[in-house]
């Protein structure tokens, strides 16, 4: 027993520090996080993808209590978007598209629609295989209407224009105009280069990690600086700076009660290949404000968090099912 108890006791510090290491790693500095970044991106951009696989998680919570007034593109969307593709630097591209989503689209209360359903399109052998299966319902009924549908096309050979990836053709011909995929990256690297001592970044085992966290009164100070227009303050000199430092002061106690920040932050990781692999990004906040003198106040809460995880020239696996029952149409 005395044993036993002694190699457990032996493996203690080891996996203390194989913990440690985990949440540690060797420190980055912010400037040289920026660089890894945008050296990502370029590969990204320059590099042929031959086997592509992307899954995009959206979760997202837009409330708004003048909607009944003016209107809002969305309320609720939770969606789960897989893309896969293979041998997509030959005429014999394949991939595939699954898409799970549950929306709400508001444009006033009496017109506001859930639609929750899938949509599976795949591309082989040149044809175009498209498997719609949801349900709706308008803000006046009780049930949901209920569709399903499969199409197939013979479209032919898909080529990508210079520069075009599976995922930008994907969003462009495929994806509904509805769904939000797509991450700005420049707004992250500005983020990164204004505010270095938000940064936390860390590399192990080749993996490295960026954190980035804006505190609230970060927050409303950007927002001073957007109300004030024409303002370019970033690309100030430090003289010039001072000058409008009070302008800045004046706002921020004028809009301090109009913002609430509960959360907004984003992580990147850049793989040992050298492509990001992993991009999250999370905010929480609300926004008080009039649309006119005479009109009572308003509040607008977002909530939202996207996570999407990326794999280039890895081995991807794509399972087609057989295609029965699929109707014939003419390509669009």
């Amino acid at each position: 027993m005395k044993r036993i108890i002694l190699k457990k006791l032996l493996w203690l510090p080891l996996i203390a520090l194989l913990l440690n290491g985990c949440a540690v790693g060797k420190k980055v500095t912010p400037d040289i996080a920026h660089s890894r970044i945008e050296e990502a991106l370029t590969n990204e951009r320059n590099t042929a993808q031959d086997t592509f696989e992307q899954k995009v998680v959206i979760d997202v919570h837009n409330i708004n209590n003048e909607y009944h007034m003016f209107g809002n593109d969305f309320d609720k969307v939770k969606t789960t978007i897989l893309i896969k593709g293979q041998d997509l630097n030959t005429d014999r591209k394949k991939f595939k598209m699954n898409v799970d989503m549950d929306l709400r689209i508001l444009k006033d209360v009496r017109k506001m629609i859930d639609i929750i359903g899938t949509e599976k399109v795949y591309y082989v052998d040149d044809y175009l295989y498209e498997n719609f299966r949801y349900k709706y319902r308008r803000a006046d009924e009780f049930f949901f209407t209920k569709e399903h549908v499969k199409y197939k096309s013979n479209v032919g050979k898909i080529y990508f224009t210079p520069g075009e990836k599976l995922v930008s053709y994907i969003n462009s011909n495929l994806l509904p105009g509805v769904i939000p995929t797509q991450i700005d990256y420049n707004a992250m690297l500005q983020y990164i280069e204004r505010r270095p001592q938000n940064v936390i970044a860390r590399e192990l085992a080749g993996i490295l990690t960026i954190k980035f966290s804006l505190s609230e009164e970060d927050y409303i100070r950007d927002q001073a600086i957007q109300s004030l227009g024409h303002l370019d303050y970033y690309n100030l000199t430090d003289e010039e700076k001072a000058l409008v430092e009070n302008q800045i002061q004046a706002k921020i106690k004028e809009i301090r009660d109009k913002y609430s920040l509960k959360k907004h932050q984003f992580m990147i990781q850049v793989g040992q290949d050298g492509f990001i692999r992993k991009t999250v990004l999370e905010r929480n906040l609300s926004h008080t404000y009039k649309l006119c003198e005479s009109c009572s106040e308003s509040t607008k809460t977002i909530r939202d968090k996207v996570e999407i995880t990326t794999k280039i020239n890895k081995n991807v696996i794509i399972v087609f099912p057989p295609f029965r029952g699929y109707l014939q149409i003419a390509p669009s």
